[in-house]
Order: structure tokens, then C-alpha cells, then sequence
């Protein structure tokens, strides 16, 4: 395989077995060398590369795990484990591991006796060309925390890349019908979603999305759909950051969007008290009814989000990304690539929006009563994404023939 470490410590991979009676072997680096050894029954095996990795720095990394002796070869540099008194080699392969992880462990499940600051830490950086008996490994079954390898300086945010991707908060703290949210995007691409505040199904409910040059925000309290939009200049995947604020006041509904704004009121709902929801960021999650492929939207499901965003508070208050938070898809912590200065021209799952309500300054438009928007016909195609299954760890999973690995 191919590395480039951004950091001196971190698990980079583990071959675990199919049960506990079987020994496992952790790739991982431990300040700045590669590290390999073997964990569980049989001679415990222990080699460390001869040289440190330099980060930000391609190396060629290579290990053979046989029955007696661990083989690690650094840029061609190689060094072997030292064989216990006793035993001679034989050439033996070493066990056939199930599981592969590479980058990190899900944080629940197999857990080695690591050092603990690599256990926790995870692997920062880059691999590429992962081969398993000289074969290179397919499309992952399962990513968790795992975005596209960027050569450029990253800004500080989260980042949903391509493939879709969306996180659940379940302690924020919101309740509705009274709620307000904020924070700033730099979508790549025209359409996507920035939230879902609630069940995904059921009222109430409260969303927000771009489309185009639009910024549709939903909201339903148990008596009907209602929503309010904001038309921009220009589409928002233009390379800039751009504050979206959401304020929901009982049945009155306000949206801002950088220096423009709208507002409207919903219909009365009934007696209902204030009911801590979800927060979703990026998409939906998928239902196991969903991953069935079962039906269980009756209006399209909006686009997944492809791009940054940063500063999210919740009344007035930082929001930080908690270890609980639950992922799916391609989601980074780690920071926001480089800008694009333009939309994609890729496929559209939803059109444009037209609703009653004219854009303006935040206090200017009027409240009035608005209704559900009405699809017109969009203005140009967007890219499509499925969300991937996710965890807030990062790894990936792939399945070959009878053995599972983790990329």
C-alpha cells in the first residue's frame, strides 16, 4: 500500500480473525514508524520500521505475516521480528484474517490491546493501492469517516463528499415548534439538504434545502405543510461561505440567507408540547425498511448535501460534533478542501421551487399565510448521491468471497 501520514501516531490497519481463538496484526504508527504486531494465542510478534515517516510524505509500506515472523518493508528499507528461543521458521503462512480495518476502528466491536493513544487516535492522512496477496481491494462495503484524499491546505469544517453522507444529533437540545439554527455552507454543488430537524416520516418536522438559486425551508407542526423560501443573486455552490439562519417561533417561520430574508406563518396547530427532535445534517439516514428496499416516502427524498459547512449553533449557542453523533456516508471532521468557483452540471432528484412570498431584507417582506411551494421546472441538472452507511469513526468495509475488511 501507499501512505501519507499527516500525523506521528494512529492505528493504520488491523487483520482480525473470525473468533477470539485466533491471534490478530496491527499495522499502526507510533512516533512517526510503522509499527507491526501481532495480538491473541500463538508467539506474539513485534517489528517497528528502521526509519521515521515523514508527513505529508508518500511511503511504500508493505507487511507478510507468517506463522513464526512478521516481515515489514518500509520504501524498500526491510526489517523482520525477532523469532522466539525455540522456534525455527518454516516459511509458514501466517493465519487468514476476516476482517480487514484500515484507518480507524468503529466504535463498537473488535478492540485490540493497542496502546491507548493509538486505540483512540485513528489514522490521519491518505492510503492508496491497498493490496491483500497482491491483489488490490474493490469499492468498500462500508466507509465510516472516510472522504477523497486532498493534496491542498483544508479549512476548518465538515466536510460531505461525493458519495452522500449525513450525521444525527441527538442531544442538541432542540425542541419544536420553537427553535432557532444557524450556520454557514459552501455547497459544491446547486441542490442538497442543509437539515432535517425531526423524525424523518412524521410531523413535526423541520427542513431546510437548496435548490439552485433557492433556499426552500419546510416546516409542519401536525396541522398541514407550510414554508417560506429566499431566491439568491446567484446559485450557492460559487466558492463562498454563505449564513443561513432559521428561526421558528410557534407557527411563524423566518429564513435568512446571507443579507435576504422571508417569513411566513403557518396554519394553528393543536395544544402540543415541546418535543426534543434530531437534528439531521448532509441527508437522511437510511431505514432499515429503506435498505430493504422497501417504499416509505410518499414525496421524493431530497438530495444529499455535497460540501461545507462550519460554526453551527443551535439558540445562540456552538454546536460541537459529539462522539455520539450517529454517520452515515462520507463525512470528514478533518477540514473543507479547496473551494470551487462553479456548479457541476450534474443529474437533478428534485426541481426547482416557486412559493408565495417575495425575497428581501430580513426585516422587510410582510408575514403571510404560505402554503406548500409548487415543483416548476428546473433551470439546469445537478449531480445525484446515495448516502453510504457511516459511523462517526473512520473506516470502510469491503467484502471479499469469506473475508470482510475495513478500508
Amino acid at each position: 500500500m501507499l501512505v501519507r501520514p499527516l500525523a506521528p501516531q494512529g492505528l493504520l490497519l488491523l487483520a482480525a480473525p473470525l473468533t477470539a481463538r485466533s491471534p490478530s496484526l496491527a499495522l499502526f504508527l507510533s512516533h512517526g514508524r510503522f509499527v507491526a504486531r501481532t495480538e491473541g494465542p500463538g508467539p506474539q510478534l513485534h517489528v517497528q520500521s528502521r526509519r521515521r515517516s515523514r508527513a505529508g510524505r508518500w511511503h511504500r509500506v508493505s507487511v507478510r505475516w507468517e506463522k513464526t515472523r512478521i516481515q515489514l518493508v518500509t520504501d524498500g528499507v526491510w526489517a523482520r521480528s525477532q523469532e522466539e528461543p525455540g522456534q525455527q521458521h518454516q516459511g509458514e503462512e501466517g493465519p487468514r484474517p476476516h476482517t480487514l480495518f484500515v484507518g480507524g476502528l468503529p466504535a463498537s466491536g473488535f478492540s485490540p490491546k493497542l496502546p491507548v493513544v493509538i486505540n483512540s487516535s485513528g489514522f490521519s492522512g491518505c492510503v492508496k493501492r491497498l493490496r491483500l496477496d497482491g491483489q488490490l481491494l474493490g469499492a468498500p462495503t462500508r466507509m465510516v469517516g472516510v472522504t477523497p484524499c486532498f493534496s491542498g491546505p483544508l479549512e476548518k469544517g465538515l466536510f460531505f463528499a461525493g458519495s452522500g453522507g449525513s450525521i444525527t444529533l441527538d442531544i442538541l437540545g432542540a425542541t419544536l415548534p420553537d427553535v432557532g439554527l444557524e450556520l454557514e455552507v459552501r455547497p459544491q454543488t446547486a441542490t442538497g439538504l442543509i437539515f432535517h430537524l425531526g423524525r424523518a416520516q412524521a410531523p413535526p418536522y423541520l427542513q431546510l434545502q437548496v435548490l439552485e438559486k433557492q433556499v426552500l425551508l419546510r416546516a409542519d407542526d401536525g396541522a398541514g405543510e407550510f414554508s417560506t423560501l429566499v431566491t439568491h443573486p446567484k446559485a450557492l455552490c460559487d466558492g463562498q461561505w454563505h449564513r443561513l439562519a432559521v428561526t421558528k417561533v410557534g407557527r411563524a417561520l423566518r429564513l435568512e440567507v446571507d443579507l435576504q430574508g422571508n417569513r411566513t406563518l403557518g396554519p394553528t396547530p393543536g395544544a402540543s408540547a415541546d418535543t426534543l427532535v434530531p437534528l439531521h445534517l448532509g441527508g437522511l439516514p437510511e431505514s432499515r425498511a429503506t435498505q430493504a428496499g422497501l417504499p416509505t416516502w410518499t414525496h421524493p427524498q431530497p438530495p444529499v448535501y455535497l460540501g461545507c459547512r462550519r460554526n453551527l449553533e443551535g439558540n445562540r449557542s456552538p454546536v460541537a460534533l459529539p462522539r455520539s453523533a450517529r454517520v452515515q456516508g462520507a463525512v470528514g471532521a478533518s477540514g473543507c478542501p479547496a473551494p470551487q468557483h462553479s456548479c457541476p452540471r450534474t443529474l437533478a432528484r428534485t426541481s426547482g421551487i416557486r412559493a408565495g412570498g417575495s425575497s428581501g431584507p430580513p426585516g422587510g417582506p410582510p408575514i403571510r399565510q404560505g402554503p406548500a411551494p409548487q415543483p416548476q421546472a428546473p433551470h439546469r441538472t445537478c449531480r445525484q448521491h446515495r448516502p453510504q452507511p457511516f459511523s462517526q469513526r473512520r473506516f470502510v468495509c469491503i467484502y471479499l468471497g469469506s473475508r470482510l475488511y475495513r478500508l
